[in-house]
């Protein structure tokens, strides 16, 4: 079984974007052929704050590409040295 994707991928540099659970909304949302996306929620704050991350809108194609490579990083379908540092987002 998969970890989740919550948790960072093996050899993702420390200082990297790691997309929270709405994040991951977005991304299925920011999918043109998608149009809703299920979630179970545990507290009134996940909703909340969940409702507040997709109030901001589809994410930005290089977000969409950073989650795909993020994605297959998490999967073991490439590895941290496959990807070219350009492709990374880094949080401030």
């Amino acid at each position: 079984m998969l970890d989740p994707l919550w948790e960072t991928p093996a050899g993702l540099p420390k200082d990297c974007w790691l997309p929270s659970v709405p994040d991951l909304y977005r991304y299925s949302l920011s999918q043109n052929c998608v149009d809703v996306t299920l979630m179970g929620p545990e507290k009134r704050e996940h909703i909340d704050t969940a409702i507040a991350d997709v109030k901001q809108g589809k994410l930005k194609p290089n977000e969409i590409d950073y989650l795909n490579l993020y994605g297959d990083l998490h999967r073991d379908r490439l590895s941290i040295e496959e990807v070219s540092p350009q492709r990374l987002i880094y949080q401030a």
